[in-house]
């Protein structure tokens, strides 16, 4: 890559060192960070909302699998129908 060419996140590396603070950015530089925070901080509450749906539905299913997960445990110890003869004898 040519040296006078840099890379977006190379020059925000830049103002950080350069001015820790932010005092002396520009105003126009200050509000694009302004925005960007805005925005990053709505995207992780997005996120951590859909993850709360994710995870309450999940509990959802969960509830209503366990009594059919419990249902096909107790008929699996049941007895095959076609392991039984027809005098009720089990094969």
């Amino acid at each position: 890559m040519n040296a006078d060419i840099h890379e977006f996140h190379e020059y925000v590396q830049a103002d950080r060192k350069i001015d820790p603070s932010g005092e002396d950015l520009p105003n126009e530089r200050r509000q694009e960070i302004k925005e960007r925070v805005v925005e990053i901080r709505s995207m992780r509450v997005m996120e951590l909302q859909h993850s709360q749906r994710l995870q309450e539905a999940q509990e959802h299913y969960d509830t209503e699998a366990a009594p059919m997960n419990q249902a096909d445990k107790e008929r699996a110890m049941e007895p095959n129908r076609a392991d039984i003869d027809n005098g009720g004898t089990i094969v």
